[in-house]
């Protein structure tokens, strides 16, 4: 979906904006996030570590000098992801607010795994975008 304002932007909150197609989870995946962080039972975390991957490129926003993920308001773990699991993102704003210098935006992100109920995980992040 493209947003040429944040004004349509704001006007999308709590709707679904964008879909991602499914993204197949590897052992060789898990076992580098695990070697990275040291946190090897740590399968929630692993998947919102892939939420940059899976998100780039899911919407199209008005043109930013530069944007930053500035927080995480709430992560909800409800389900582990395996290997040979393929999940996918539903993107929601939540959130739209001007800041100094630009806008933050919150988003509602849920992780599925296909073929179960319900999400893995929703979480709740903040970026900011700032003007050119």
């Amino acid at each position: 979906m493209s947003f040429a304002t944040y004004d349509e932007l704001r006007g999308a909150i709590g709707r679904e904006v964008a879909l991602s197609d499914w993204v197949p989870v590897t052992q060789a995946q898990i076992d580098g996030f695990a070697a990275v962080t040291g946190a090897g039972e740590a399968p929630g975390l692993f998947l919102l570590s892939l939420w940059p991957r899976i998100g780039y490129g899911l919407l199209s926003l008005p043109e930013a000098a530069f944007s930053v993920n500035y927080g995480l308001e709430s992560a909800h773990f409800f389900e582990p992801v395996r290997a040979g699991h393929r999940v996918r993102v539903r993107l929601a704003p939540s959130a739209v607010a001007d800041v100094p210098g630009g806008v933050q935006i919150n988003w509602r992100v849920a992780f599925e795994i296909e073929g179960r109920d319900g999400p893995a995980l929703v979480a709740e992040t903040v970026s900011r975008r700032y003007a050119r």
